[in-house]
C-alpha cells in the first residue's frame, strides 16, 4: 500500500501563517511598551521629590564657612547637623559619614586631598577652609586659605 501524505490545506497554512505574524507582533508591542514603563518608573524613582530639596533653606551661606566636623570627606558633602565619623590615624583630623567613607579616606590618599579652586593647589582636607559650593548641591569646596575663598564667592555667582 502506498500512504500518501496529506498535504494541509492552503488556507489552514495562512491562518497559522496570520497567527504567527499577530502573536509576534503583540510581543513586540508588548516588550516595547514594557520598556517604556519601565524607563519612566525608573526615571521618576531617581527624580528627588519635592521633599528632597526641602531642607536647602537649612544650609548656610556659601560666605560663611563650614566646621569640618560637618562635612563628609569622603564625598565631599554639607551632612547639615548629621554626627560624623573621625577617621584614625591619618595625620590629620577627618571626617566621613559612614563606615565605608571611612574606609576609603583610609586606603586612599586622594580621597584626603582637594585641589583649592581658586588657587588650583592641592590642599589637605583636614586643614582646609570648607564652605557649601555656591549651587546649594549640598556639595562642599575646600580653600587653602580664607582669602581663596572670598575670592572664589565674588567670582562664582549662580
Amino acid at each position: 500500500m502506498n500512504k500518501q501524505k496529506v498535504k494541509p490545506k492552503a488556507s489552514t497554512q495562512k491562518k497559522k501563517v496570520k497567527w504567527q505574524e499577530w502573536t509576534i507582533t503583540t510581543l513586540a508591542f508588548t516588550s516595547v511598551g514594557a520598556t517604556l514603563i519601565w524607563i519612566v518608573m525608573m526615571a521618576h524613582n531617581s527624580a528627588p521629590s519635592l521633599d528632597d530639596h526641602t531642607h536647602r533653606n537649612d544650609f548656610p551661606e556659601p560666605n560663611v564657612l563650614i566646621a569640618s566636623s560637618k562635612v563628609c570627606m569622603s564625598t565631599d558633602a554639607f551632612m547639615n547637623g548629621n554626627t560624623q565619623m573621625v577617621v584614625p590615624n591619618l595625620g590629620g583630623t577627618y571626617y566621613a559619614c559612614s563606615h565605608q567613607c571611612t574606609t576609603a579616606l583610609q586606603s586612599n590618599e586622594a580621597e584626603r586631598y582637594a585641589i583649592d579652586p581658586v588657587s588650583k593647589k592641592r590642599i589637605s582636607k583636614a586643614t582646609a577652609f570648607i564652605c557649601l559650593h555656591p549651587d546649594k548641591s549640598g556639595k562642599v569646596c575646600y580653600f587653602e586659605s580664607k582669602e581663596n575663598h572670598l575670592a572664589f564667592i565674588k567670582l562664582y555667582r549662580p
